[in-house]
């Protein structure tokens, strides 16, 4: 055990080494319109930029022509070499830099047209499929969301909340269409969390981004102690502070934020020369406008600026209360940050655990890139002095700092995944060996009667056959069209699931994870019907959405039946629904579409599944819905009828079998027709997370669904979309001719643009009395009901009172 003393030692060490995170993220934003033409002062050129210092660029901004559905550069040249886009890249390679490029979407004034459309859910897909094929074009790493409406208001109008849902689902679809990719998400929010709206769904938004930005406070004189003109800079470290702690309020993922610090100055115009601190009085207001060096006034100018400002002689003063720094020469006054400004607000992103910063907006300086670098990643300023450093500093003890702290953790690193590897080597070798145990590497002898089955994990100890159970299931493995899978080459694992019919353990065969049901046969006949779901199983082919089935391992000696089929390592749907987890709608839209396409593929193998419930859905570690357990399947005859042997006829039902069943033994066929209405149960389970007829027992609900007076009917959920709602009506139609296809459901389910409802008055309601939450945050998860019943009827609104309706 000589490695935890060393592991432990090489954690400390790496504590040691590592005061700051190397990870954090330093964005830089580029206006490209400010490149390679722009006659103004502020002309960017990009040579001047040290691409190097950042992980990130952020550039502003892609235009989307919806006449032609394509994706334009603003940037003067466009797409071609002349181009603001092949000058970045150019440069960033040439520097050997490992900056991401990040385009942003409507940005633009133009956009806001694009933004109302975007609503349509069509229009967003067209959309969202133009940006990422142009990104991915042009070798962009990311997208960038920045809504040029804005939504964020204290009360909650109506138009904002249409904005704010679109813009949900618009990050859900980006998402969605995202998987698969390297590119990253971002959202782009308004620093004053203070101008959102109790229901803003902040939450939802965030979840589908791997970043989100918060922009610089939008400054008007309000950070100068409640002077309506006074001096002042545009993000001081308080404001920030409690902007970052509001979003953190709302649930937003502090490791995903990073805030904004402005590379720009605020220019003032003093009325008294001689008062010239933090809030004195000034002349006029602050304007979004920039200046240039010769310009004298209020206004934005750039880091550029600033620096040729204090070059020509101002005086310069830290105001170390306020972490401000501002310089002033005559009546001109200039707001601006400093090494200790900076650090004061870099040392947010370690205290709150964020995912950065971000320079807004990029210019010619390297002043504030080279201070926000040296305060992420080297620690505080070495002096207390207010003065700005060089643009291009010597190296210095810090560079060997840097360096030391860049390869310690390197090697330290190294050692503990070495240590790591051979940790995990010697368990899965340990695991392997006990695993070699359970199983004989041969076949026991006929007069060895110990099952196999008593050294397999839980102790479970099957009575000892008979022989004649032993004589025909040795007849049945004899026959070669089992194919069977010997006994020694599968593996046992834990148990992970058990029912009537017997119990599945998780295992391996072949190297392959998989599951192997244990079948315990007591008699020929149940060996009989075993072996016909293995016939069923055996001529099916492959489907995603339909539980493959791998093999069958018949053992004589024991008296017992394997079957070896595909693992499904999400469980089953039956034990995600009726889980306390928020789970979201995506996930159970692929469900459904899939437990119908695995249907339709049943059906067109002329294969009828006679038990579909959720417990007989399982999920894929990617959460693909897969229809299982053909334990009640039969084989349609061409122009006949299926009919069922068992004794109990049609009393052996549960809750979700269909009418036709219930009516007699024998279903017609058109079989398929008569399974849509199990399948529109199945569609109440997953949209209500309870029981169908859960206040009703099996035999209960069989008499009353098919009562001709008052039949008992389920009614649809208030979270189904109207398109989802006539779907499930057409399930329960008593004319099994007058329902549809699984074929055609199929092709409906593919062409439904909404699965759930986004009807804010009734989620409001529903939030309000039984969950307690805010009422749009329903819009992109479905969650549990309190009760396994779900609320009160006294509780819902009359026209969505209860699950059920006598008809």
């Amino acid at each position: 055990m000589g490695w935890l003393p060393l592991s432990l030692g090489c954690i400390f060490v790496l504590c040691l080494v590592l005061p700051y995170n190397e990870g954090q993220i330093l964005m830089g934003d580029l206006d490209e319109t400010k490149v390679g033409y722009n006659p103004g002062c502020d002309l960017i050129d990009v040579t001047k930029i040290n691409f190097t210092r950042f992980t990130d660029l952020r550039v502003r901004y892609l235009v989307y022509n919806q006449t032609g559905k394509s994706m334009t550069s603003a940037s003067y040249g466009g797409d071609t070499s002349s181009g603001t886009y092949f000058q970045l890249k150019r440069e960033i390679s040439k520097q050997k830099a490992k900056t991401r490029l990040i385009a942003t979407l409507l940005w633009s004034g133009d956009s806001t047209d694009t933004a109302a459309k975007l609503k349509d859910a069509t229009f967003r897909r067209r959309f969202i499929q133009t940006a990422i094929q142009y990104v991915l074009k042009q070798k962009f790493q990311g997208l960038s969301v920045y809504w040029p409406v804005s939504p964020w208001t204290t009360d909650d109008q109506t138009s904002d909340i249409t904005h704010q849902i679109t813009i949900q689902y618009l990050m859900r679809d980006f998402r969605a269409a995202l998987n698969g990719t390297d590119l990253l998400l971002d959202i782009q929010l308004p620093g004053l969390s203070d101008n959102l709206g109790p229901n803003a769904p902040i939450a939802n938004i965030t979840e589908y981004a791997d970043r989100v930005t918060i922009q610089t406070l939008d400054y008007n004189g309000d950070w100068a102690d409640s002077i309506s003109q006074g001096t002042g800079v545009d993000s001081p470290v308080d404001q920030v502070t409690s902007s970052l702690r509001s979003y953190a309020a709302l649930e937003v993922n502090t490791s995903k934020i990073v805030f904004h610090i402005p590379s720009f100055g605020l220019a003032w115009v003093l009325n008294n020369t001689s008062i010239t601190g933090k809030g004195a009085l000034v002349n006029g207001v602050n304007h979004t406008l920039g200046g240039c060096v010769d310009y004298v006034g209020s206004g934005k100018p750039s880091g550029g600026e600033v620096d040729q400002f204090i070059a020509s002689g101002y005086s310069t003063n830290y105001d170390s209360t306020n972490y401000i720094f501002y310089a002033y020469k005559g009546a001109q006054w200039i707001g601006y940050e400093n090494a200790q400004s900076i650090y004061h607000k870099t040392q947010l992103v370690q205290s709150m655990d964020l995912g950065g910063v971000c320079l807004q907006e990029l210019s010619n300086s390297q002043t504030l890139p080279a201070l926000i670098y040296n305060s992420l990643y080297l620690g505080p300023p070495t002096t207390s002095s207010g003065s700005l450093p060089s643009t291009s500093p010597s190296p210095s003890p810090q560079d060997d700092e840097k360096l030391l702290k860049i390869v310690v953790p390197i090697i330290v690193v190294t050692c503990i995944v070495v240590i790591a590897a051979a940790i995990i080597f010697l368990v899965l070798r340990w695991k392997r060996k006990r695993a070699y145990k359970l199983i004989p590497r041969e076949a026991p002898a006929e007069s060895d009667l110990e099952s196999i089955y008593s050294r397999i994990p839980n102790n479970e100890s099957p009575a000892s056959p008979n022989m004649v159970q032993i004589h025909y299931l040795k007849k049945y493995a004899a026959d070669e069209q089992w194919d069977t899978i010997p006994i020694e080459e599968l593996q046992f694992s834990e148990v992970i699931g058990k029912g009537a019919g017997g119990t599945v353990y998780k295992g391996k065969w072949r190297g392959s994870q998989v599951a192997i049901k244990n079948v315990r046969v007591e008699s020929e006949l149940e060996t009989a019907n075993t072996l016909g779901e293995i016939h069923i199983m055996k001529r099916l082919r492959p489907h995603v959405n339909v539980v493959q089935f791998l093999g069958v391992s018949l053992s004589p000696q024991d008296a017992t039946l394997c079957i070896v089929t595909q693992l499904c390592e999400g469980g089953s749907l039956y034990t995600l629904l009726h889980s306390s987890r928020d789970i979201p709608v995506q996930v159970l839209e692929n469900v459904i579409k899939g437990v119908c396409a695995g249907l339709y593929h049943l059906h067109t193998e002329g294969i009828t599944h006679r038990d579909l419930a959720a417990r007989n859905i399982l999920l894929d570690k990617s959460m693909e819905g897969k229809v299982s357990d053909f334990g009640l399947s039969r084989v349609n005859t061409e122009g006949g009828e299926a009919q069922t042997q068992t004794n109990v006829g049609p009393l052996k039902v549960n809750r979700i079998t269909h009418i036709e069943m219930l009516n007699s033994a024998a279903y017609g066929a058109r079989v398929p027709t008569s399974l849509l209405w199990a399948f529109g149960v199945t569609l109440f389970e997953i949209y209500s997370r309870t029981e169908p007829y859960a206040n009703y027992s099996p035999v209960e609900t069989a008499t009353r669904v098919v009562d001709k007076m008052n039949p008992l009917r389920l009614r649809p959920t208030p979270n189904m979309s109207p398109e989802m709602k006539r779907i499930f009506l057409s399930c329960f139609d008593v004319e099994p001719v007058s329902r549809p296809t699984f074929g055609q459901l199929s092709a409906e389910l593919e062409q439904c643009t909404e699965f759930f409802s986004i009807n804010v008055g009734v989620f409001t309601i529903l939030y309000d009395r039984c969950l307690g939450r805010r009422a749009l945050v329903a819009c992109d998860l479905v969650r549990p009901q309190k009760t396994p019943n779900g609320p009160p009827r006294s509780e819902l609104p009359r026209e969505q009172s209860g699950s059920l309706a006598v008809l």
